[in-house]
């Protein structure tokens, strides 16, 4: 089976796909793309938007437009996509909806709540109302036409979409549930985030960023409560990911 692995900046993880294989007791899934393929099975955006990034303004915005036209080329043949944060908002995009800047950043920890508990219940289990989740944005997608959404923050309306036809799911987050440990150390010891926390502090008094020390406190446990969840989500998005595996995509698409 191919995996699509969208290219954005430096960042892309195949952990929709890894961690469903996994959660099923399967080995982990390889990725691997090839323009020759008469369809494709699954695409998965993950990066971290912001100035933060190494790269240039340029390169950030030619790779947003090659995976914009990948997420709609995905979505065109009924290939389902998982987006997170920037890759979510992109997946927004190509299904019709605007992005646009949310009043504050979120960068850190902090509480989604359930706003629709059936939907909820299908992609996360059995769960609290509210659940701790990693952020790192500043901006956010409004929801596409027919979409669902069911996570919502106190400082970011839209937190998580599903837009599910014939048995093919996309779904567009805007938290990072795949963040590992070594993820969150990795971007809090960039010199260039304090600069982005500083100026959002200023512009609005920073109500939903963290410093790295609160970033950072109980980490390990924090990320292994957050990729349980996210293992419940990736294997209901992987479900019908496989289902469509070797089939007609064309017949699943979004008309």
């Amino acid at each position: 089976m191919a995996i699509l692995a969208v290219p954005f900046l430096t960042r892309v993880l195949m952990e929709p796909a890894r961690m469903a294989m996994r959660a099923r007791g399967n080995s982990p899934l390889s990725a691997r793309t090839t323009s020759r393929q008469p369809w494709l099975t699954a695409a998965s955006i993950s990066t971290r938007s912001g100035r933060s990034s190494p790269i240039t303004a340029a390169a950030v915005a030619a790779s947003a437009a090659r995976s914009s036209t990948r997420s709609r080329g995905a979505v065109a043949a009924g290939v389902p996509v998982f987006g997170h944060c920037l890759g979510g908002q992109l997946l927004a995009r190509a299904l019709g909806a605007p992005v646009a800047r949310n009043p504050v950043r979120e960068i850190g920890w902090g509480k989604v709540a359930i706003t629709q508990p059936q939907l909820a219940r299908e992609w996360l289990g059995a769960t609290q109302p509210e659940i701790e989740m990693f952020q790192w944005h500043s901006d956010t997608f409004a929801l596409p036409a027919r979409a669902s959404g069911f996570l919502a923050s106190r400082w970011c309306a839209n937190q998580a979409f599903v837009l599910e036809h014939a048995g093919v799911a996309h779904v567009g987050m805007q938290f990072h549930c795949e963040v590992t440990p070594a993820i969150v150390r990795q971007w809090t010891s960039d010199d260039t985030w304090y600069d982005e926390v500083q100026a959002e502090r200023e512009a609005t008094g920073g109500p939903a960023v963290h410093d790295a020390e609160s970033m950072s406190d109980d980490l390990e446990a924090r990320c292994a409560a957050m990729h349980v969840l996210a293992a419940r989500i990736y294997a209901r998005w992987w479900r019908g990911a496989a289902q469509r595996a070797g089939t007609d995509h064309a017949a699943h698409a979004i008309r």
